[in-house]
């Protein structure tokens, strides 16, 4: 019989909002405790078909498949689906990183624009160290697979997309700046904000998922905010040059990932991290000179105020939340 730890957190009242103080963050954070309770019973299996086709996404760690909820009763016939995010521990512990604290997260975090955790297992046998975070599915994917099928490998395949028109762009990247800016007032940095880790939802709001990375500064290792991290071509210079960086990280990768959304995400641009870095100091992104923008003022003003190679010059989440390019989207 496959015996399977569920790991269970002494639930307390959420943090309520989409900004809150930091001490009251903090409490709720601590007071969620790692508790391992060891199940004779096949729990995960009891509450969840997998999927365990084609993978939804994967990163260095971790791969996400679709499973279906099991009905509580035969009266109840309708299948919930969620998506399971299947975590190698091991992997991450050789770099000095643990799913608890990606979990401790996500469990004391609520806004509207991070994922819900719904629940956690851990497994002893077949997969020793093999963790399993559940969150809801978001079917319409994620901006990587819908720009994947548009000018990637995959866009000859059956599924064909649509470019994403202006107005949902905005939508959804206010969404997820809107998170951006929750994380920041409590003290939080992503530090792996990029197409494939934003979901658009039924309501076309973006969701930024994916807090394998995330750290907090004052609590966590002070080393982390010194270790390279996240993906080459939307990651700040700074985190490359391996010196102490702070939260406008992130301001940067979601400049650059919204300049992505204009043209291809993903160019042919090599793995040099000092060939990308030259593109943009000569006012070439990967997708080209950032003033051919210049006839979409708006855009323009939000790249100049992300995509900076001085951190001190780049906005807060708060401010470019103010700036014209968003106001008017609801």
């Amino acid at each position: 019989m496959i015996f399977l730890i569920a790991c269970s957190f002494c639930l307390v009242t959420r943090v309520a909002g989409s900004a809150v103080g930091r001490t009251e963050f903090l409490n709720a954070f601590r007071e969620k405790t790692f508790d391992v309770i060891v199940n004779k019973h096949d729990v995960m299996t009891e509450k969840y078909n997998m999927h365990m086709g084609d993978s939804l996404g994967e990163g260095f760690a971790s791969k996400v498949y679709q499973a279906s909820r099991i009905a509580d009763d035969d009266k109840d016939s309708r299948q919930e689906l969620v998506a399971v995010k299947q975590v190698d521990e091991r992997k991450l512990r050789k770099c000095k990183m643990t799913v608890e604290t990606e979990v401790r997260l996500l469990y004391s975090l609520t806004h509207s624009n991070i994922p819900k955790l719904l629940d956690v297992f851990a497994s002893s046998l077949p997969d020793p160290g093999m963790v399993y975070l559940v969150f809801p599915l978001y079917k319409r994917g994620s901006l990587g697979r819908h720009c994947q099928l548009i000018y990637g490998d995959d866009k000859d395949m059956g599924e064909k997309r649509e470019k994403l028109d202006e107005g949902t762009i905005r939508k959804v990247m206010k969404g997820v700046l809107q998170a951006i800016a929750y994380l920041h007032s409590n003290g939080l940095v992503h530090r792996d904000i990029k197409p494939d880790n934003i979901m658009i939802s039924d309501e076309e709001e973006g969701i930024l998922i994916d807090y394998g990375y995330a750290t907090d500064p004052m609590k966590d290792d002070p080393a982390a905010m010194t270790r390279r991290c996240g993906t080459l071509l939307f990651t700040a210079p700074e985190v490359f040059c391996c010196h102490a960086y702070n939260h406008l990280v992130d301001i940067w990768s979601f400049g650059v990932t919204l300049w992505s959304m204009h043209a291809n995400p993903y160019p042919e641009c090599g793995t040099d991290p000092h060939a990308i870095m030259r593109k943009f100091m000569e006012h070439f992104g990967p997708w080209g000179d950032r003033r051919e923008l210049e006839n979409d003022p708006c855009l323009l003003s939000i790249i100049n105020a992300t995509v900076c190679f001085l951190p001190k010059r780049r906005s807060e989440a708060a401010k470019i939340l103010d700036m014209y390019y968003f106001c008017d989207i609801k």
